[in-house]
């Protein structure tokens, strides 16, 4: 029997933001992980794991794409807070703050915790071509939220990252811009945008862990 002894928003660690200096690293990261994205969805691609879901994934697509296609700033908006902000909040809440959490009192390693919690975030998405993609961008938001103690900042870029895809998603469906982020074929990332991107994304990560006060981090 599962019993909290705690408010749930305690065990979440849903609290004020502790450190509004590293909110300025939120929409930096979430920029510069993208090349990783679409790097990995090539890999993925290349070796052929997209076919084991290819049917689901041209559903769930056409699902989105229904949902893009619709105009008007009032569909607009619905679809940003649907799409990005109460995706972002739920999934947070439930693969970080419970999932992750859980995980690491299991294993008592938060890196294994974090990627597994990672892991399950891709898989339950039924999207492989995206599936490594997925599960770096599940493990950068779980090394936001181990790092901060703090489940909004995860949740902050979270729906940052949803809420810029839409925007592109839309400006594309509109002839505004060329890049089809459903269709990452389009989208050219050479070896060395790759390294150069990634490596920036982990220090700016780095950065942020240095935001909070190191001493507390093993304490949760």
């Amino acid at each position: 029997r599962f019993v909290l002894k705690q408010p749930f928003n305690t065990y979440l660690n849903l609290k004020s933001l502790s450190s509004y200096k590293a909110l300025m690293f939120l929409p930096l990261i979430i920029i510069t992980v993208n090349p990783f994205i679409y790097k990995s969805t090539e890999w993925t691609r290349m070796l052929g794991i997209s076919k084991i879901m290819e049917a689901n994934t041209v559903q769930m697509n056409k699902v989105i794409e229904a949902f893009l296609s619709l105009e008007g700033i009032p569909n607009i908006a619905f679809n940003l807070f649907v799409m990005a902000i109460m995706a972002g909040i739920t999934e947070e809440i439930l693969f970080r703050g419970v999932i992750q959490k859980g995980l690491k009192r299991f294993f008592k390693n938060p890196h294994l915790a974090i990627w597994s919690a990672a892991l399950i975030f891709s898989v339950i998405h039924m999207e492989f071509e995206g599936s490594i993609a997925r599960m770096g961008l599940g493990a950068v938001f779980g090394y936001l939220y181990f790092y901060s103690k703090n489940l909004w900042y995860p949740i902050i870029a979270h729906t940052l990252h949803n809420g810029i895809t839409i925007v592109v998603a839309i400006m594309y469906e509109n002839d505004m811009i060329d890049i089809d982020l459903n269709t990452t074929e389009s989208i050219e990332v050479t070896w060395a945008t790759f390294l150069l991107f990634t490596s920036i994304a982990i220090s700016l990560i780095i950065l942020f862990k240095k935001q909070f006060n190191q001493t507390e981090l093993e304490h949760e």
